[in-house]
């Protein structure tokens, strides 16, 4: 598990994204797009400037051939490559995956050189998994600001259509690389779809974890604390835990990914004490899903009065209240002041006349 800046990127959900390229397929010519040209020396070259992720490109690999020098993508002869360049703005985790016809075997390779008989592979994979239904062909690199890499995508035996989604991992995939959250209350939007699990890692009541993403809070005063999305996940899983590492974690609290209104009956749910470090899991429902809208609220109670309790009055009810100790270090005004008084100082309180009669009390 690997782990944008502050607000994850928004990504599509694959699902959804694998049946409506592979209808666009069906009906696309049977050359290769642009974007994935037949050559290596041709192919051009996509990225983004932080603002848009989720690109999907497709192509029919009947037309495409093998040039001399090419590389074996994931160590298979293959015979029906295209290739794409990508170059990311800043440092950051990319992922590459493909899905493909059911009856296609995609071979997936990630490369850096400037010759196609001259690359260096950043990573490949050759075992597909299923179909488009979210199991796919998917290679995971670090990839440096400037660096152009190299994306082929090649099949076995029949070559039907392909489509080829990049995107980039949110960054704190991981639980070493939990985003801190600021002070709470706050939303924030944060992207499953392909994000993974830890060796270790609970299952989040029961859920599982095979897509989870981390964030971590330190409150500064006591109070409520009530952690949620904001959108709908059939399935999708908020925790809360204490400790430091992944594997021995103490669960608090777990809530739903609930309806749009943010329903404070499905959220996790605790008392936060100041100066401990909370890590919230976020996992996505049915363990894929995409963008979710998350919700991070916080109370604290009002500071209480100091008030002693009051006595109680005739029939139970509570007598007059007490009032607050003066300050010793104030002389009290008088009630009744001069004018001259109340403009300027305030004169010392005479002594009030006793006018009953004195008791004396002898032991």
């Amino acid at each position: 598990m690997i782990a944008s800046d502050r607000r994850i990127s928004l990504g599509w959900r694959l699902p959804i994204l694998g049946l409506v390229a592979l209808a666009v397929l069906f009906a696309a010519p049977t050359a290769a797009p642009a974007a994935l040209g037949d050559n290596f020396a041709g192919a051009e070259v996509e990225g983004n400037n932080g603002s848009d992720w989720g690109e999907y490109f497709w192509a029919k690999l009947s037309a495409a051939t093998k040039e001399p020098g090419e590389p074996d993508h994931a160590g298979e002869v293959g015979g029906h490559s295209v290739w794409m360049g990508w170059r990311t703005h800043e440092d950051q985790v990319i992922q590459a995956s493909v899905c493909a016809d059911e009856d296609v075997d995609p071979l997936l390779a990630v490369y850096t050189g400037t010759a196609v008989d001259q690359l260096t592979e950043v990573g490949s994979d050759g075992v597909p998994e299923d179909d488009c239904d979210g199991d796919v062909n998917w290679v995971r690199f670090a990839a440096k600001a400037g660096t152009t890499y190299w994306i082929a995508v090649d099949a076995k035996g029949n070559p039907g259509s392909v489509g080829l989604h990049v995107d980039r991992v949110a960054p704190n995939d991981n639980f070493t690389d939990a985003l801190v959250l600021d002070p709470l209350p706050l939303h924030a939007w944060t992207d499953t779809s392909i994000a993974t699990s830890e060796p270790g890692e609970p299952d989040h009541s029961g859920h599982g974890s095979n897509n989870s993403v981390w964030y971590e809070w330190t409150p500064t005063i006591d109070g409520h604390a009530d952690f949620g999305g904001c959108d709908y996940w059939d399935g999708g899983r908020v925790a809360v835990y204490k400790g430091s590492a992944v594997g021995s974690l103490t669960h608090l609290a777990t809530g739903t990914l609930g309806e749009p209104a943010c329903r404070a009956e499905k959220m996790a749910q605790f008392e936060a004490r100041r100066g401990t470090t909370y890590m919230i899991a976020i996992v996505g429902g049915n363990g894929k899903d995409g963008d979710l809208d998350l919700y991070f609220g916080f109370t604290f109670p009002p500071r209480a009065l100091s008030i002693p309790p009051q006595p109680l009055g005739p029939f139970g009810f509570p007598g007059p209240l007490a009032t607050a100790p003066a300050d010793k270090h104030r002389r009290p005004k008088c009630r009744k002041q001069s004018r001259r008084a109340a403009t300027h100082r305030a004169k010392p309180c005479a002594r009030k006349k006793h006018r009953g009669k004195r008791h004396s009390h002898h032991a």
